[in-house]
């Protein structure tokens, strides 16, 4: 994320993240704390899109994690699932 901010490119950068690991990252630094963090990296919110890496779809991440999902969609972040 951080080389991303420094290449300053137009277009969106997905995160391919585990489940398991997204948990990690939000218990860790919270929602806020991930934005707040691109956005040091000069990375606008709105140009990231995580997604999952499981083998299997994750169906419905919106009711697997509410909170984490409104508010990264509050702040322009998008997940793909």
């Amino acid at each position: 994320m951080e080389r991303w901010g420094q290449l300053a490119e137009p277009g969106r950068l997905f995160l391919n993240i585990s489940a398991d690991v997204l948990q990690q990252v939000l218990k860790q630094r919270g929602c806020d704390g991930l934005v707040r963090l691109a956005q040091a990296y000069g990375v606008s919110p709105r140009m990231l899109c995580w997604r999952s890496t499981e083998y299997e779809r994750v169906a419905d991440m919106d009711s697997r994690w509410p909170v984490p999902c409104r508010i990264f969609a509050q702040r322009g972040v998008s997940g793909a699932g």
